[in-house]
């Protein structure tokens, strides 16, 4: 994910046509635009995870306290601190628009490091239907969760509304 001017990383979906992949990086983009002071980390398919036929993605985000310099630029980030998460984006027939503000648009599940003890994996992984509703699933891992034993946490699909800001386990 590229950084704009102000250290803010952004995601970019190119959308491919019935007449193949956009020929330059202005066609067909959308810009995935996460709210200041959030890295999105990786963005990752995951299934129909509402079933409504269309294919859903996860966008993977950090905050941390930020370490900064003299300048308050960005230096690096402190791993022991900060929000960590996941943005889930539901396809869309019509496609996206320009840009998709995520806090407005997207469903948000996040864990933070100083009261839940754990950051989440970057990587949330697709897993099929496993409870058979005919729904996709997602695990989402916490690799720091309980002294470092680590948790793995199941999202079950479903259709109709979806709550954000809730916590994994919650």
């Amino acid at each position: 994910a590229p950084f704009d001017c102000n250290g803010q990383a952004h995601a970019y979906l190119f959308s491919g046509t019935s007449g193949g992949a956009p020929t330059s990086v202005t066609q067909h983009v959308t810009d995935f635009r996460p709210p200041p002071g959030v890295r999105i980390q990786a963005p990752g398919w995951i299934g129909d995870l509402n079933g409504d036929g269309i294919d859903d993605l996860t966008l993977a985000y950090r905050t941390a306290n930020a370490l900064t310099t003299a300048t308050d630029e960005i230096d690096s980030w402190n791993p022991g601190s900060g929000t960590s998460g996941i943005y889930l984006v539901f396809g869309d027939a019509a496609g996206y628009d320009a840009v998709v503000d995520l806090e407005a648009d997207a469903v948000k599940i996040t864990a933070t490091a100083e009261s839940w003890g754990t950051l989440l994996s970057p990587s949330p992984c697709p897993v099929g239907d496993l409870d058979g509703d005919g729904f996709d699933d997602l695990a989402v891992t916490a690799p720091g969760h309980d002294d470092s034993r680590g948790a793995l946490f199941v999202i079950y699909g479903h259709p109709g509304a979806w709550l954000s800001g809730l916590s994994p386990g919650s």
